[in-house]
Protein backbone atom coordinates (compact mmCIF):
# COMPACT_ATOMS: atom_id res chain seq x y z
CA UNK A 1 0.00 0.00 0.00
CA UNK A 2 2.74 2.59 0.85
CA UNK A 3 4.39 1.86 -2.52
CA UNK A 4 1.23 2.79 -4.43
CA UNK A 5 0.83 6.08 -2.49
CA UNK A 6 4.42 7.00 -3.29
CA UNK A 7 3.91 6.16 -6.96
CA UNK A 8 0.69 8.18 -7.18
CA UNK A 9 2.31 11.13 -5.38
CA UNK A 10 5.30 11.00 -7.71
CA UNK A 11 3.10 10.90 -10.81
CA UNK A 12 1.02 13.82 -9.55
CA UNK A 13 4.14 15.86 -8.83
CA UNK A 14 5.51 15.20 -12.31
CA UNK A 15 2.20 16.22 -13.89
CA UNK A 16 2.02 19.40 -11.82
CA UNK A 17 5.61 20.34 -12.70
CA UNK A 18 4.94 19.63 -16.38
CA UNK A 19 1.79 21.79 -16.27
CA UNK A 20 3.65 24.64 -14.55
CA UNK A 21 6.56 24.46 -16.98
CA UNK A 22 4.36 24.72 -20.06
CA UNK A 23 1.54 26.90 -18.77
CA UNK A 24 3.02 30.22 -19.90
CA UNK A 25 1.65 31.95 -22.98
CA UNK A 26 3.60 32.92 -26.11
CA UNK A 27 3.01 35.77 -28.54
CA UNK A 28 4.83 35.79 -31.86
CA UNK A 29 4.41 37.46 -35.22
CA UNK A 30 5.79 39.75 -37.90
CA UNK A 31 6.15 43.52 -37.98
CA UNK A 32 5.89 45.32 -41.32
CA UNK A 33 5.79 48.85 -42.70
CA UNK A 34 2.15 49.78 -43.36
CA UNK A 35 3.00 51.56 -46.62
CA UNK A 36 5.51 49.21 -48.26
CA UNK A 37 4.66 45.94 -46.45
CA UNK A 38 8.40 45.39 -45.96
CA UNK A 39 9.55 43.65 -42.80
CA UNK A 40 10.83 45.94 -40.05
CA UNK A 41 13.96 44.89 -38.20
CA UNK A 42 15.08 46.20 -34.81
CA UNK A 43 11.60 47.05 -33.51
CA UNK A 44 11.48 47.03 -29.70
CA UNK A 45 8.62 44.85 -28.48
CA UNK A 46 7.93 44.92 -24.76
CA UNK A 47 5.45 44.85 -21.92
CA UNK A 48 5.82 48.16 -20.02
CA UNK A 49 6.76 48.00 -16.35
CA UNK A 50 8.05 44.43 -16.71
CA UNK A 51 11.36 42.92 -17.82
CA UNK A 52 9.67 41.06 -20.69
CA UNK A 53 10.65 42.17 -24.18
CA UNK A 54 12.51 41.42 -27.39
CA UNK A 55 13.69 43.01 -30.65
CA UNK A 56 12.40 41.97 -34.07
CA UNK A 57 14.93 40.22 -36.29
CA UNK A 58 15.95 41.18 -39.84
CA UNK A 59 12.78 39.53 -41.20
CA UNK A 60 10.53 41.45 -38.81
CA UNK A 61 9.82 38.37 -36.67
CA UNK A 62 9.44 38.62 -32.90
CA UNK A 63 8.57 36.24 -30.08
CA UNK A 64 7.62 36.95 -26.49
CA UNK A 65 7.84 33.83 -24.31
CA UNK A 66 6.93 32.93 -20.73
CA UNK A 67 4.07 35.41 -20.52
CA UNK A 68 1.79 35.08 -17.50
CA UNK A 69 -1.96 34.80 -17.96
CA UNK A 70 -3.94 38.03 -17.79
CA UNK A 71 -4.44 41.28 -19.65
CA UNK A 72 -1.24 42.87 -20.98
CA UNK A 73 -0.27 45.99 -22.89
CA UNK A 74 2.27 45.24 -25.63
CA UNK A 75 4.27 48.13 -27.11
CA UNK A 76 5.98 48.15 -30.53
CA UNK A 77 8.46 51.01 -30.95
CA UNK A 78 11.15 52.02 -33.44
CA UNK A 79 12.78 55.31 -34.40
CA UNK A 80 11.08 56.70 -37.49
CA UNK A 81 7.75 54.95 -36.83
CA UNK A 82 4.68 55.74 -34.79
CA UNK A 83 4.45 53.73 -31.59
CA UNK A 84 1.87 50.91 -31.63
CA UNK A 85 0.17 49.65 -28.46
CA UNK A 86 -2.06 46.58 -28.23
CA UNK A 87 -3.94 45.11 -25.31
CA UNK A 88 -4.01 41.31 -25.26
CA UNK A 89 -5.77 38.98 -22.83
CA UNK A 90 -3.86 35.73 -22.38
CA UNK A 91 -4.84 32.43 -20.87
CA UNK A 92 -2.38 29.82 -19.71
CA UNK A 93 -0.64 27.95 -22.53
CA UNK A 94 -2.04 30.30 -25.21
CA UNK A 95 0.02 30.76 -28.35
CA UNK A 96 -1.03 33.85 -30.27
CA UNK A 97 0.14 35.09 -33.66
CA UNK A 98 0.11 38.89 -33.88
CA UNK A 99 1.02 40.69 -37.10
CA UNK A 100 1.68 44.39 -36.68
CA UNK A 101 1.86 47.15 -39.28
CA UNK A 102 3.65 50.34 -38.31
CA UNK A 103 3.18 53.75 -39.90
CA UNK A 104 6.33 55.73 -40.60
CA UNK A 105 6.75 59.21 -39.17
CA UNK A 106 9.27 61.91 -39.91
CA UNK A 107 11.85 62.51 -37.20
CA UNK A 108 13.00 66.13 -37.09
CA UNK A 109 16.36 66.77 -35.56
CA UNK A 110 18.83 69.58 -36.05
CA UNK A 111 22.00 67.87 -34.83
CA UNK A 112 23.00 64.67 -33.10
CA UNK A 113 25.81 65.07 -30.59
CA UNK A 114 27.54 61.95 -29.26
CA UNK A 115 29.34 62.50 -26.00
CA UNK A 116 31.18 60.13 -23.68
CA UNK A 117 30.82 61.11 -20.03
CA UNK A 118 31.88 57.84 -18.42
CA UNK A 119 35.60 58.50 -18.28
CA UNK A 120 37.29 61.77 -17.56
CA UNK A 121 41.00 62.14 -18.11
CA UNK A 122 43.26 64.93 -16.90
CA UNK A 123 44.16 65.27 -20.58
CA UNK A 124 40.55 65.39 -21.73
CA UNK A 125 40.97 68.89 -23.18
CA UNK A 126 43.53 67.50 -25.60
CA UNK A 127 41.51 64.50 -26.78
CA UNK A 128 37.97 65.82 -27.04
CA UNK A 129 36.49 66.61 -30.38
CA UNK A 130 33.11 67.58 -31.65
CA UNK A 131 31.58 66.51 -34.90
CA UNK A 132 28.18 67.76 -35.93
CA UNK A 133 26.07 66.13 -38.58
CA UNK A 134 23.65 68.33 -40.45
CA UNK A 135 20.18 67.19 -41.38
CA UNK A 136 21.30 66.96 -45.03
CA UNK A 137 24.24 64.70 -44.12
CA UNK A 138 21.98 62.39 -42.12
CA UNK A 139 19.37 62.31 -44.88
CA UNK A 140 21.95 61.37 -47.53
CA UNK A 141 23.36 58.40 -45.61
CA UNK A 142 22.24 54.93 -46.78
CA UNK A 143 19.67 53.53 -44.37
CA UNK A 144 19.37 56.76 -42.38
CA UNK A 145 15.68 57.13 -43.20
CA UNK A 146 14.95 53.79 -41.55
CA UNK A 147 17.41 54.24 -38.69
CA UNK A 148 19.00 57.68 -38.11
CA UNK A 149 21.63 56.18 -35.77
CA UNK A 150 23.24 54.51 -38.79
CA UNK A 151 24.35 57.99 -39.88
CA UNK A 152 26.84 58.05 -37.03
CA UNK A 153 28.96 55.36 -38.70
CA UNK A 154 30.48 57.93 -41.04
CA UNK A 155 32.27 59.50 -38.06
CA UNK A 156 35.72 58.03 -37.56
CA UNK A 157 35.99 56.17 -34.25
CA UNK A 158 32.33 55.25 -33.78
CA UNK A 159 31.64 51.54 -33.96
CA UNK A 160 28.35 49.68 -33.52
CA UNK A 161 28.39 46.76 -31.07
CA UNK A 162 26.20 44.60 -33.36
CA UNK A 163 23.35 44.80 -35.85
CA UNK A 164 20.85 43.94 -33.13
CA UNK A 165 21.52 46.75 -30.68
CA UNK A 166 22.00 50.48 -30.89
CA UNK A 167 24.96 50.37 -28.49
CA UNK A 168 27.88 52.32 -29.92
CA UNK A 169 31.50 52.55 -28.91
CA UNK A 170 33.56 55.67 -29.33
Amino acid sequence: MPMSKTLITSILMVLILYWLAFSNAVIFGTITDSTTNQALAYVNVYLPQTTIGCVSDSNGHFELKKLPAGRHLIVFQRIGYKRVQKYITLKKSHVIRLNIQMLSKIVNSENIIVEDTRWKSPFSDFFQSEYQLTRAQIKNQPGAFEDPLRSLHIITGIVNQSDYTSNMYI
